[in-house]
Formats: structure tokens, sequence, C-alpha cells
């Protein structure tokens, strides 16, 4: 068994649209104002968003094994990662971490599946942003 459990929290931040299309920072508006909440998102990529990213398109599953002998250790085993989310929903590969994993391999399957997903990217006060997306699998039970 298998359970992917993604984490994540969203915030809808004061600068949010009001229904006229008149936004409540006026300083700043379309292109520029993007712009200026991607260099804040580029600056922090666990900054608090709306929208977080969200797969699309999963060519195939975390954890589907088969695994290798001694991966799985009393019947379990489990990974916890993060990779960022840029723009264009593409994983950026050099961003990915291990957090945690209880056997190396577990890691490194983890980083060529999540390669191969599309998501749909953060947004921000209307913005796509590039955002950190964390995933947490866990196979068996302890």
């Amino acid at each position: 068994m298998v359970v992917v459990v993604v984490g994540g929290c969203a915030w809808a931040g004061v600068n949010a649209s009001l229904g006229s299309g008149v936004r409540m920072r006026g300083e700043v508006t379309g292109a520029a104002h993007c712009a200026e909440v991607r260099e804040r998102a580029r600056a922090n990529p666990g900054l608090d968003v709306e929208k977080l990213p969200t797969p699309i398109r999963q060519p195939s599953r975390l954890l589907a094994g088969p695994f290798p002998p001694g991966v799985i250790r009393n019947g379990y085993a489990d990974v916890h990662t993060t990779v960022v989310v840029d723009t264009l929903g593409k994983p950026v590969m050099k961003t990915f971490k291990v957090k945690k994993a209880s056997d190396p391999w577990l890691g490194q399957d983890v980083k060529k599946t999540l390669a191969r997903w599309t998501f749909s990217p953060a947004e921000l006060e209307g913005c796509k942003v590039a955002r950190v997306y964390k995933v947490d699998a866990t196979s068996g039970s302890k």
C-alpha cells in the first residue's frame, strides 16, 4: 500500500483583488505587478500563496516498486522530499531535496518519478509563481 501526503499552506494576503478589478495596493498593476510578485516568491519559495502547485500529469506513481532488497524494513518505508515547481508547472530538479528517507534508494526513486510530473503552478495575487512542493510517501505501516 502506498500513501502519498502532500503538504502546504495557502493564505489570502492583504493584496487580494477587490470585486471591481481594483487592487488594494494600487502602485503596480498588470505585468509590473506580476513581476514584483514573482520576485517576492523567488526570494522566498515557501511564501504563503492562494493556490499551491497541484499535480495535473503523473505518468507514474511514487514508490511504485519493485523495491530492491532491504528497502522495505519490517514492512515499512517512507521518504520526505521537497522540490520547487516553476511558473510553467515544471519541477526544478536542481532544487530537489530529500528531507528524510528510511533508505537512500527511496529519495532517488521519488526524484526520477517527480521529474516526469507536470503541475498547475502556484498562484499569488493572480500571478503564477514558483513555489516549494512537499512530497511525503509511505509504503506499509509501522
